[in-house]
């Protein structure tokens, strides 16, 4: 191993752009599996913002610890809107009567396009997945994967099959905030998903209970639901626990429901043994995980695992009925409708029917958002670089999917049922799932579907870019689309994104109207009041023209009947508006809304638009002004961050944003229902903008304009920002900008922490014209931080600001591993099993036995690798097989084990001795020489655990030894004495691993051979050999040595073979190395010294230094020693040619992360020491790398000797 230290050669790039397909089948086609419903990039407009929020996955190492302030885009990410309520169910209107609407459904779906680094709330493009089935839904559950938030993204390379996923993705997600949104407006409830296994990541991190009975990780999701505003998780635990375990996972889920959170199981491990062993049914080896007779309630249902079978369901709804639950809200019988989709399904819901054709059971499917993440390998892509699903002429096809899912093959609600052309094994959702509702009072839609080509506002283009944002999609059609007619022809409904009212997308009635159609729209329970009114916005395309268009009204007193309310002629070639006072039906309750078209004379080319409908049931009063209205952040990018005071939701439905460019133009840029709002894009805006912020109340007005501004002009331009690489400046930043204008004087210049819950702001003030400076920021750790830019004119009237964000330098190592370490069971060897490391941002984990690497396969490669991957390799089962480090541990090796961060920064090692029988006591054959015995016993301990873990010295020194057999076993101890004593030979491998830092083997008069003993050594080692006249060979390869003590090189006449290799040595002309190894090589030894990696060590200064004056900065380097281990200045061993291939001496000084505080003669923080400006300046050296201070010295710049002198000091210096 030799020694090893932090290392900058590993650092994370983008990945290569090489195609690596594996095939699967489908349907009976040959398809490339990377393709297979995965994450793909955004194509052209949409690519996610610099600054842009969005989520990330968790594991249990870091959200143990997890609060809002301290998690990316934490508010950004919140849903708002309050789960609203349903209303009661009535079977006169359901699409079929006959379906009984107490049969829930469960879906396990993904969102826009299952992102695994960008997935966010909300964006600017069309062709992402949005949700257009609310109406069959009782819950929704988030169902992808995303990477841990310290993941860098360049690790993901989109054209490489699944299995080359090599980074973490969280055991956790939340779901889509946006989602969240729509769910709960349409009375769904929205779940998270705990989803095991994951690589390296284990349940008893999350599932356990503390000494004093709490269980911290249930109160981290509890907490975390209510911030986040979702209802409950989704636990899909598919890996083995104990059977030990099993109570505790029944209080954790128990719990966690207690506090009013959902919960949903999957069908998977067994109350038995707690293996993994799927039932395909509810029985008694999986029921305790929902209601146990005891604890009654432990979870509200089971997701059945998809090969049930009929008799399967009935036994399962037996037992529940039995147990007092009930099966159609508690047993969710699965559906894999993103493998199985259209094709031949692996189960039939038919198998779930009762005698009058109701399902027994809930229904649940996983994988629904098929229909767009699967379009690709269903038209046969070859290629994941088509990507066709990302572009909007395709998006279709994906709309004709989703609505042959949910409402049937025939895209119809009330004609469901497979046929053999459209989906011969699908019948539609709506065949077993009766449509809900939450319309029960006022209420309005403009058939925005939450995502357009472009926006529209009041009927005309607000903005012609693409959008998406599924907070501010309306209540949609609850039948699409249940169309009655008693013509030919039956006209068609769809949404039409080329023209709307307000949104993106619009209601399209087309085709031969030649009888009367009616289309039902909405399932209502709305109480008609003496003030009501209905409100309908039409386009015909035509002024004076006929619509042949009626409202049409069911209420529940007279299901069977319609009442229809005449729209008449249209009024302009535009958007129309009628409203139609319906208070003659005051004391009805109204069960159904939809429209109704006839014509007399058949009309080949009807079309009409419907672009808002309206239900009032009071004059609803103009919204104020939204208040506290500011923007947080403006960015270099043109990005915004904003916030105002929100509102109760009966009152406010939405949040409408516009901006009024210089150009003057105003355009809309989004919409939410929260008090932030990330604004993607300016549109290049260089000048002042206005923003303007309008609520938009529950009848769809907006109300008065809240306004704020932001002048562009006013602000630093062109801010470039880059990490200083000089030795002493280490965390310092490089800041340059173009000045606004001459009226500029000064910039403010302010670094925060994002992210980060600190106050801590690191400032300077700078010249304005002088267009660059440095400014300190005592951190080298890969931080994320936003610098703030603040414009002084001459009157000290200082402007807005505007940010840039970047990320700091990274030269500080992760903590070292320190979990705790497992062995299974073997006579002679035993495979080790490793906790998951609690280092945030580690990367590769190394693992050492005896000091030799453990090489292996990680996972799905063919190559041996020297280190694990997080997120890709295996922890638990390091052994010979798949996912090992092909290796079984012995007992008495010594591990250990270097974390390597994404940055290239090599922890400090952590060590640990595999013992088998740690309590056994020390033997002879353990140890054959009585005296070796008898002193390690009298110094280090009699058990093997106590030798192993003895870390002080063991003096042997003087003592008759003779066989070194059974030293070994001091792995942990700092020194060994074995001077004077009567060893013949260091035998090879004794000290291989060890902690060791120095041995003395000197005058040991019988001393021949030293062999290969000291491989992979962990710490700086100093060995003795001084007086040990006979040695004939020696060999410290392969280790941590840095200093050899020895006598004159004359006096080593045997010495023949000498190999230094691989080790810390340092060889510059005058060490005392360099002077042993000449002698021997001129005596005729053989000599091998290359391979050195010495470490530097920064030895403290302090003092006073006085210089004269002069023109220029005063070079600190020299005040600060960094040497070897033998006193060389390190700088001056660049390129010796004893250092190994690749060693880079100025990236090892960096690595210290060295930064000098300079303060100047008037105490202020100053970047460099001025030499044409005359006192003491205080100058402190620290290790940001360490976090240490490593030296202080006071540097006088004196005074000019001369008035003559101080003059041209003076001159030159301005």
């Amino acid at each position: 191993m030799g020694r090893m230290r932090r290392r900058r050669s590993s650092k994370v790039v983008a990945a290569a752009a090489a195609v690596s397909l594996a095939f699967s089948f489908w349907n009976g086609n040959l398809l490339p599996a990377a393709l297979a419903g995965d994450t793909l990039p955004i194509i052209g407009q949409g690519e996610i913002g610099s600054n842009q929020p969005v989520e990330h996955g968790y594991r249990a190492q870091d959200f143990l610890n997890w609060n809002p302030a301290a998690d990316p885009f934490a508010e950004y990410l919140r849903a708002r809107i309050p789960l609203q309520p349903r209303i009661d169910a009535y079977r006169a209107t359901q699409a079929n009567p006959k379906l009984n609407p107490k049969t829930s459904l469960f879906n396990l779906a993904g969102d826009y396009g299952n992102s695994f680094f960008e997935s966010f709330a909300y964006n600017d493009n069309f062709s992402n997945y949005l949700f257009n089935f609310w109406q069959y839904t009782d819950y929704y559950g988030s169902w992808h994967g995303m990477a841990t938030s310290s993941v860098p993204k360049e690790l993901y390379d989109p054209t490489a099959d699944w299995t080359q996923r090599k980074f973490e993705f969280g055991i956790l997600n939340f779901p889509n905030p946006a989602y969240t949104n729509a769910a709960h407006k349409n009375g769904v409830m929205s779940l998270g998903c705990i989803f095991l296994p994951r690589e390296g990541q284990y349940h008893k991190d999350w599932v356990y209970k503390t000494a004093d009975g709490k269980m911290p990780m249930a109160d981290k999701l509890i907490e975390a639901a209510k911030y986040y505003g979702f209802d409950g998780y989704f636990l899909n635990q598919e890996t083995d626990i104990t059977k030990e375990e099993i109570p505790v996972f029944q209080e954790f889920t128990k719990y966690i429901r207690d506090h009013g959170l959902y919960i949903q199981w999957y069908d998977s491990v067994i109350n038995t043994t707690g293996e993994v062993q799927y039932q395909r049914e509810f029985n008694s080896k999986n029921s305790t995980f929902v209601y146990d007779p005891k604890l009654g309630q432990v979870s509200d249902s089971i997701f059945i695992d998809y090969p049930w079978n009929k008799t399967k369901i009935q036994h399962s709804v037996s037992l529940a009925k039995s147990l007092g639950v009930d099966p159609l809200t508690t047993l969710y019988a699965g559906v894999e409708a993103g493998g199985d989709r259209f094709g031949n399904m692996r189960n039939d819901l038919r198998n779930t029917l009762d005698a009058e054709g109701n399902t027994t059971t809930g229904i649940a499917m996983l994988g629904a958002e098929f229909v767009f993440n699967g379009l690709d390998e269903d038209l046969g892509t070859s290629s994941p670089d088509q990507n066709n699903r990302a572009k909007p002429q395709y998006q279709a096809q994906v709309f004709k999917r989703e609505r042959k899912w949910w409402s049937g093959p025939n895209e119809d609600p009330t004609h469901t049922g497979r046929t053999q052309t459209n989906g011969s094994y699908w019948d539609g959702v709506a065949h077993y799932i009766t449509e809900r509702s939450v319309i029960n009072s006022t209420f309005f839609t403009n058939f925005n579907t939450g995502h357009g080509t472009t926006y529209f506002s009041k009927g005309k283009v607000s903005n012609e870019h693409e959008w998406s944002n599924m907070t501010i999609q309306d209540l949609l059609p609850t039948w699409q689309w249940w169309m009655d007619s008693t013509g030919s022809h039956k006209l068609k409904a769809d949404f039409d994104y080329g023209m709307a009212y307000e949104g993106g997308s619009s209601l399209a009635v087309s085709g031969i109207l030649d009888g009367t159609n009616d289309l039902r729209l909405y399932k209502t329970d709305i109480p008609v009041q003496t003030d009501s009114k209905l409100s309908l916005t039409y386009k015909t395309g035509k002024a004076n023209q006929a619509t042949h268009m009626k409202v049409g009204l069911i209420f529940k007193d007279a299901p069977d009947q319609i009442e229809y309310l005449e729209i008449g002629k249209s009024k302009t070639a535009g958007w129309d508006t009628e409203v139609l006072d319906i208070s003659a039906y005051t004391g009805r309750d109204i069960a159904a809304i939809g429209l109704n078209f006839d014509s007399d004379i058949p009309i080949v080319n009807y079309q009409i638009h419907i672009g808002e409908l309206k239900v009032l049931q009071q004059d609803v009063k103009e919204l104020p002004a939204p208040e506290g209205f500011k923007i947080d952040q403006a960015l270099d990018t043109g990005e915004m961050y904003v916030s105002w005071k929100l509102d109760d939701y009966s009152k406010v439905k939405k949040y409408n944003l516009y901006a009024k460019l210089s150009n003057g133009s105003t355009v809309f840029l989004g919409g939410t229902y929260d008090d932030v709002f990330y604004v993607k894009s300016l549109y290049g805006e260089t000048g002042k903008v206005k923003l303007m912020l309008k609520a938009v109340g529950a009848d769809g007005r907006e109300g008065a304009a809240a306004e704020t501004s932001y002048d562009f002009s006013k602000e630093a331009r062109k801010i470039h920002v880059t990490s200083v690489e000089s030795y002493l400046h280490a965390g310092n930043l490089k800041v340059s900008w173009e000045r606004p204008s001459a009226n500029v004087e000064k910039l403010r210049l302010e670094v925060f922490l994002t992210h980060k819950p600190s106050d801590v702001v690191y400032s300077s003030e700078v010249e304005a014209s002088a267009g660059k400076a440095e400014l300190a920021v005592p951190l080298v750790d890969g931080s994320d931080y936003s610098l703030k830019i603040t414009s002084v004119d001459k009157h000290s009237k200082a402007s807005t600001g505007i940010y840039h964000t970047g990320k700091l330098t990274d030269v500080v190592p992760p903590e070292p591993y320190s979990g705790d370490y497992h062995f299974g069971e073997g006579r002679d060897t035993r495979p080790l099993k490793l906790d998951t490391p609690v280092a945030y941002d580690w990367w590769h984990l190394y693992t050492y036995a005896d000091g030799a690497v453990r090489m292996g396969k990680i996972e799905t490669d063919t190559a041996d690798f020297p280190y694990k991957v997080r997120g890709k390799s295996q922890l638990m089962d390091i052994e010979t097989g798949k996912n090992s480090m092909d290796y079984k541990f012995k007992d008495r090796t010594m591990l250990t084990l270097y974390l390597e961060d994404y940055a290239g920064n090599l922890s400090d090692p952590s060590s640990h001795v595999v013992l088998f029988n740690p309590d056994a006591q020390l033997t002879p054959s353990d140890v054959p020489d009585p005296i070796l015995l008898k002193a390690i016993e009298a110094q280090a301990g009699v058990t093997l655990k106590e030798i192993v873990n003895y870390q002080g010295k063991v003096d042997l020194s003087g003592l008759p030894i003779t066989n070194l057999k059974g030293l070994e076993l001091l792995k942990s101890a700092s020194e060994i004495d074995l001077s004077r004593t009567n060893i013949t030979t260091i035998p090879e491998g004794i000290f291989d691993g060890a902690l060791l830092k120095k041995l003395d083997i000197s005058h040991c008069e019988r001393l021949a051979t030293i062999e290969a003993a000291f491989t992979g050594t962990v710490n700086p080692l100093v060995i003795n050999i001084e007086g040990d006249y006979a040695l004939i060979s020696v060999d410290l390869s392969k280790s941590s040595v840095e200093k050899v003590m020895s006598s004159s090189p004359e006096q080593y006449a045997a010495l023949r073979t000498v190999d230094l290799s691989n080790a810390g040595l340092d060889f510059t002309k005058g060490t005392p190395e360099q002077v042993w190894v000449d002698g021997l090589i001129t005596a005729g030894a053989q000599v091998k010294l290359d391979g050195q990696k010495p470490k530097p060590y920064i030895r403290g200064t302090s003092g006073n230094v006085s210089v004269p004056a002069a023109i220029g900065e005063y070079d600190l380097i020299g005040n600060l020693k960094v040497q070897s281990a033998r006193g060389t200045d390190y700088f001056l061993l660049k390129n010796a040619s004893f250092l190994a291939s690749g060693f880079d001496v100025e990236d090892e000084i960096r690595s210290l992360g060295i930064q000098a505080d300079i303060r100047n003669p008037n105490g202020v923080p100053v970047g460099l020491i001025d030499l044409a400006i005359p006192g003491s300046y205080q100058v402190v050296f620290r290790s940001l790398a360490e976090g240490i201070e490593v030296g202080n010295i006071t540097v006088t710049v004196q005074a000019a000797s001369s008035l003559e002198e101080a003059k041209n000091v003076k001159q030159r210096s301005s």
